[in-house]
């Protein structure tokens, strides 16, 4: 029986994913399996293949668009424009913009600040 975490993603992506972690582990080989496993996270992470460790709802893309979709849903349920959103988060309007379209990769502190300025905060949650 699949996994929730498995049943997420189609045949193909989870092929690819696992090839992708084979070749990780195959290259971060190692009798350090602490350093090893730190090596195959890293990696993993930085490739955008976190899925298949159980660490990553989706791709980066689908993640940013999530969360871009999610702050324009609240902004819009508030009665905010955008534009009045960046002022009182204190960034460029274009740049929310790309934020809830989903192009544009925000740090932490940029959230935190949209977060406080929808009268919200970020946290981490269940999946």
């Amino acid at each position: 029986m699949d996994s929730p975490k498995s049943s997420i993603l189609n045949e193909e992506t989870r092929n690819y994913e696992l090839h992708w972690l084979e070749v990780l582990f195959d290259k971060n080989f190692s009798l350090d399996k602490e350093g090893m496993v730190q090596n195959i996270w890293r990696e993993a992470m930085q490739f955008g293949i976190g899925n298949v460790l159980g660490i990553s709802t989706g791709t980066r893309h689908t993640d940013r668009a999530r969360i871009g979709a999610r702050i324009r849903e609240i902004r819009e349920a508030r009665g905010m424009e955008a534009r009045d959103l960046a002022k009182l988060a204190g960034i460029d309007a274009a740049n929310l913009s790309r934020i809830e379209n989903g192009k544009y990769s925000v740090g932490f502190d940029i959230l935190a600040k949209i977060a406080t300025a929808l009268g919200k905060k970020v946290d981490f949650i269940d999946l």
